[in-house]
């Protein structure tokens, strides 16, 4: 039986004493534990913020949704369908914590623990916390207790510590004398506080308690029956927006669901096993294996720096790609299936299992997963009915593989003779000098944010394709922009030198889907022409359809740009275009600062060289192609004032 003096040593205020970033992850041990069963150092720092309680309302904490990690990780499909709405970071469910965690009482402990308390009733009052204080007749609650545990050989009582430290225990003892023992998982701050739990919990025959919370689920994680008693409960706290949050999880409606745990009994029933699931989802638990993929994951998804998964990008879907893109077959799997878990309407995520599974020489599962696929598909997605299903997969099936392989220009071939990228120079100039390239381009040209050059040239282009057809050779910022965009479906988009956003909006008609990271020092009167802005930027390409990320970074790229890739020192971007700073030491400059950070397959074009204005800029970008040879370069300076552009061959 613990002492008072006991009690009061386990829940003692403490500091917290974690290493993590997010330290609200240590809350009950959760990091500790979780380290522990994959086998990591203690010291190591998990990239995800831990939900460090099972929340049976819709709040979420905030400490924990803008932690500046790339995940979260939560117990059931209830709290994903919350989280989801209100993040774009990865969300992995998880189950509850204390599955992880080792019993604190080892084999011969429990059993002799058990011996000594033979048929045992556990008790879980309802409880306080930080903030919020709550309070019920103790003594008709008592009375409660010892009227059920007449069928008992012993009464155990586990208090929360912030109860034990507002005199709970005492006032307890005092209405129940000496027919019960009080027993506590400890301090919020103890990282043996689950480990305590387990061990408290395993001991017991029968559990109760007067308020909802986690320790119904944890009872049923363990097997032991719960019987829940409702009583009147007031709680107060320094508002009302902290009770709703504290202590809001009692409403009417959920005490009407939890009615299934309403009868004392001696077995656990479907409904309350299903109940558990949906809110502490225990068929989520996660094998050593399947754990360590997730911290190995979330260690990825942080290493791309916080502008990947602080920026309201879908980071659970673009690292799921980035694995099939580079034939991590076995955690692009792995991905997948938690893609289909967050967001099962999307049929896309079905192909891209089966593409790794077919990879990884899994056909049977490749089958199953076909099979499903085409009996959920929606009917706007099936092709006419003379096709046979199987031939529809395949169909679909190659549509993505080529989407994919062509988002970086590369083809993944079990040899590659000819190294990864397939798209050359010559094949891009020749798509963006076609006639149905110009004719896409001529469909919205004229809707860009016009001035007297872009007047001119939109005539230019008119009167050329009229006279010339497809004859017409002919090559700028324009057609280059839109070819590339077109051609490989970049994910990622970095400009430097943006203006009126002529060049982003011609991108984002190409690949509508893509995130733009865009550097201006927004000079008033550029070049003799009005340069009104981000706002005005970021309502252009809203009119020309761009459903992707937009990011303004302002000031000097030549402090900007190494600035931002020192904060993201992972990030890659598919496209990028340099038509900032026209000098010969600066453009080179900028070059030079982004040419490290081009996709392998990426594209990489660079404006005016042949401007009467700037002579020495082909020469700038000729260097700049000696200082990286893994750049497939090219030039056009016939007419115009010429363009120039490269893809990136290899890392």
């Amino acid at each position: 039986m613990n002492s008072y003096a006991k009690l009061l040593d386990l829940v003692k205020d403490r500091p917290l004493y974690t290493s993590e970033i997010h330290s609200a992850n240590d809350f009950y041990g959760n990091a500790t534990i979780l380290k522990r069963y994959v086998g990591f150092p203690l010291d190591y720092k998990i990239k995800a913020s831990i939900e460090h309680g099972v929340y049976l309302n819709e709040y979420t904490w905030d400490v924990d949704l803008y932690a500046e990690l790339p995940a979260i990780f939560t117990p059931s499909p209830y709290r994903l369908n919350i989280l989801k709405k209100k993040t774009k970071k990865a969300i992995f469910m998880i189950g509850p914590i204390l599955a992880y965690a080792p019993h604190l009482l080892d084999e011969d402990s429990l059993r002799n623990e058990k011996q000594r308390l033979g048929k045992n009733l556990l008790v879980f009052p309802a409880h306080s916390t930080h903030h919020v204080n709550v309070n019920y007749d103790i003594k008709n609650f008592c009375d409660v207790i010892k009227e059920i545990g007449k069928d008992f050989n012993s009464i155990r009582i586990c208090l929360y510590w912030k109860d034990i430290l507002q005199g709970h225990a005492e006032e307890y003892a005092k209405y129940a004398k000496f027919d019960f023992e009080f027993v506590t998982a400890g301090h919020i701050f103890d990282p043996l506080f689950l480990s305590r739990l387990k061990s408290i919990i395993e001991l017991s025959t029968i559990t109760m308690s007067n308020q909802l919370g986690t320790h119904i689920g944890y009872c049923i994680l363990l097997k032991k029956p719960h019987y829940l008693y409702e009583c009147p409960m007031e709680y107060s706290a320094s508002s009302e927006d902290v009770i709703e949050r504290d202590g809001g999880i009692i409403g009417h409606d959920l005490l009407k669901t939890f009615q299934v745990f309403s009868d004392l009994r001696y077995d656990i029933t479907s409904e309350q096993k299903e109940l558990v699931e949906k809110y502490w989802g225990l068929s989520e638990i996660k094998s050593v294996e399947e754990m360590q993929m997730i911290f190995q994951a979330t260690e990825d998804m942080f290493k791309k720096g916080k502008h990947f998964y602080m920026s309201n990008i879908d980071v659970l879907t673009e690292q799921a790609f980035d694995y099939l893109n580079k034939d991590k077959n076995t955690e692009a799997l792995f991905l997948f299936e938690n893609c289909i878990k967050v967001n099962p309407e999307i049929h896309l995520f079905q192909f891209c299992r089966s593409m790794a599974l077919t990879k990884l020489a899994q056909p049977q599962k490749t089958i199953e997963t076909s099979y499903e696929l085409n009996t959920k598909k929606p009917k706007e997605q099936k092709m006419q009915d003379s096709i046979s299903q199987s031939e529809k997969l395949f169909y679909e099936t190659s549509q993505l593989r080529d989407r994919i392989n062509v988002l970086k220009s590369i083809f993944n071939n079990s040899k590659n003779f000819y190294g990864l990228v397939i798209l050359n120079p010559g094949t891009l100039s020749r798509i963006a000098t076609s006639l149905s390239v110009w004719h896409e381009i001529l469909s919205f040209h004229d809707m860009l944010a016009t001035d007297e050059y872009v007047k001119y040239v939109d005539a230019f282009y008119r009167e050329c394709i009229k006279r010339f057809g497809s004859d017409w050779y002919y090559m700028d910022i324009v057609n280059v922009l839109y070819a590339a965009s077109k051609t490989i479906q970049p994910r990622n988009y970095l400009e430097i030198g943006v203006r009126r956003g002529r060049s982003v909006c011609v991108v984002a008609r190409g690949c509508p889907t893509v995130n733009i990271t865009a550097f201006d020092m927004w000079i008033q009167n550029y070049a003799g022409m009005e340069n009104p802005g981000p706002d005005f930027v970021r309502s252009e390409l809203r009119k020309h359809g761009h459903i992707g990320n937009i990011t303004f970074i302002n000031g000097d790229s030549h402090q900007t740009i190494p600035a931002f890739f020192k904060q993201n020192p992972g990030i890659t971007f598919d496209m990028i275009t340099v038509d900032g700073d026209h000098t010969e030491e600066g453009a080179l400059d900028d070059l030079i600062n982004v040419i490290p950070h081009l996709s392998v397959g990426g594209v990489l074009v660079f404006d005016d060289i042949a401007h009467p204005a700037h002579p020495y800029l082909l020469n700038v970008w000729k260097k700049a192609l000696r200082t990286f040879p893994y750049l497939a370069g090219f030039e056009y300076t016939e007419l115009g004032y010429g363009v120039a552009f490269a893809i990136r061959k290899s890392e």
